[in-house]
């Protein structure tokens, strides 16, 4: 497929479009303009047609399968963005697919990374998201464990979080998958 038929199907295709994913893998290059262009308009608040916003979305999930690090910086601005954006791009359970996103495409800066998890402007689905990648990257050894710790203790001791915060359940499972067992008593 060339470029232009991966962008037109990803865009366009009213199911997942496999083969034009697997394709846009090779040709990240290429793709990761047009979705950076989206993206910023997205970020800046102009409002997408809907096959840009498809395309959009579907360019993130194919730059994040061939885990390309230099298209972090756009997702962690569209991570920013107010909860009706993120559930307007990403759909409503956005967790999940926020911390799938942050796996792949997060570039190794630990210090960028835990700045945002102590934003306290961030969606609750992201920093659900956020919490879970933390850890994950941490038990893979991507994030220095003490460091994620660290973080995930300074969000109970000083309160980040609304006490009615649904992101407390990603914070509860990450706690969890790193053993944390001096916090189990706050679960």
């Amino acid at each position: 497929m060339s470029p232009e038929e991966i962008l037109t199907e990803l865009a366009k295709s009213a199911g997942v479009p496999r083969e034009a994913m697997r394709a846009g893998m090779a040709e990240v290059e290429t793709l990761r303009p047009r979705v950076t262009e989206l993206a910023r308009k997205f970020i800046d608040g102009v409002w997408l047609l809907p096959d840009d916003l498809q395309l959009l979305l579907r360019g993130i999930h194919v730059l994040a399968a061939a885990k390309d690090k230099q298209s972090w910086p756009v997702l962690r601005d569209i991570l920013k963005l107010p909860d009706e954006d993120i559930e307007r791009l990403i759909g409503n359970g956005a967790a999940e697919p926020a911390g799938r996103l942050i796996l792949s495409l997060w570039d190794g800066d630990d210090t960028q990374l835990m700045g945002l998890a102590f934003d306290p402007a961030l969606s609750w689905q992201v920093q659900w998201g956020l919490y879970q990648a933390i850890a994950r990257l941490a038990c893979d050894g991507r994030l220095d464990r003490a460091k994620a710790a660290s973080q995930l203790e300074k969000v109970e001791r000083d309160s980040l979080l609304p006490d009615d915060s649904l992101a407390w359940v990603g914070w509860e499972h990450a706690v969890a998958h790193l053993g944390l067992a001096d916090m189990k008593s706050a679960l």
